[in-house]
């Protein structure tokens, strides 16, 4: 059932269009890259099967989530790729359970975020409560409902 999901196009569509509806309302109140961890899930997906319409959604919705949340455009992207092209293969070939990949995938994603964050502007103690509050939220979506 959740390789179904991520593999669907409507669902990544109206995912997306969540993601963008929670990020405008988000903004105001905290820091707004929730649900970057399950965008990202799909982008690998995207890459690995070669879904490129999908992709180019992706990438629209991590625009949106970069310009609300004060980074510089394709830094999720980019990002991503690094993870996917370098990261992961050596997380597969170290990490034997199958059923926890999907969560050290959002948690490195977030760490790359935190080190994007730390290069660019100041690191502190808000920001890292709102990075763990959105890593938390990223699992019980995964695990839930996807």
């Amino acid at each position: 059932m959740k390789n179904i999901l991520l593999h669907n196009p409507y669902f990544i569509f109206f995912l997306g269009i969540f993601t963008i509806f929670v990020n405008i309302i988000s903004s105001v109140h905290f820091f707004p890259i929730l649900l970057a961890g399950v965008i990202f899930l799909a982008f690998l997906k995207s890459v690995k099967y070669k879904y490129y319409y999908s992709m180019v959604y992706l990438i629209i919705i991590f625009l949106f989530i970069e310009y609300n949340s004060g980074f510089l455009p394709f830094t999720f992207t980019l990002l991503s790729l690094f993870i996917y092209t370098f990261i992961l293969p050596n997380l597969n070939r170290v990490i034997s359970l199958h059923n926890l990949n999907k969560y050290i995938y959002i948690l490195t994603f977030y760490i790359g975020v935190i080190l994007i964050w730390v290069f660019s502007n100041d690191l502190n103690f808000n920001l890292i409560r709102h990075i763990v509050l959105n890593i938390v939220i990223d699992f019980l979506i995964y695990g839930l409902f996807l």
